[in-house]
């Protein structure tokens, strides 16, 4: 978050999520936790190492671009909730469109996920991670390999009953 604080947010949905501020302290620990959950992360101290040297550019880079005020938006009393949730399962249908459609014997890989729903790596796995949690797609882990992903029964059943494939 550039200027803004997470206080800022008020009830609006990106206050329900987790937030990283963009001070130094809170940039290096989100950048530590992508190391750790890297599939081969890189030692702590060259992470760290790197961050240190990068980071005065990065931050110069940042303060260069002219940002909005949070303040001038002011609350947005007519924010329908609703929007967000239609929106996210959209976003749910068409991931669980693109595996079901790969059939059981081709599980994909979030990267073929991210390519074919035209989305980031984050919010894909995002996804992804709420559609397993519902029992409509499994995760297989494989030793050294990226995860992959299948449709179960329950998520073709959905496919199919809501004309997604």
């Amino acid at each position: 978050m550039i200027g803004i604080s997470p206080g800022d947010l008020g009830d609006l949905p990106l206050g329900k999520f987790q937030c990283t501020e963009f001070t130094e302290s809170d940039m290096a620990r989100l950048v530590n936790a992508i190391n750790i959950s890297a599939a081969a992360p890189l030692p702590t101290p060259q992470v760290t190492e790197s961050f240190r040297r990068l980071w005065g550019g990065l931050r110069q880079e940042i303060e260069r671009i002219d940002l909005p005020n949070f303040a001038d938006y002011g609350e947005q009393d007519d924010f329908e909730e609703e929007t967000v949730s239609e929106w996210l399962e959209e976003i749910e249908d068409k991931i669980l469109a693109t595996v079901a459609w790969s059939g059981d014997h081709h599980p994909l890989e979030l990267q073929a996920i991210v390519r074919d729903v035209d989305e980031n790596h984050v919010r894909a796995q995002h996804h992804v991670d709420r559609l397993v949690g519902r029992g409509f797609l499994h995760e297989r882990l494989s030793t050294g390999r990226p995860p992959t992903y299948f449709v179960t029964k329950e998520g073709r059943a959905y496919a199919v009953e809501n004309d997604l494939v």
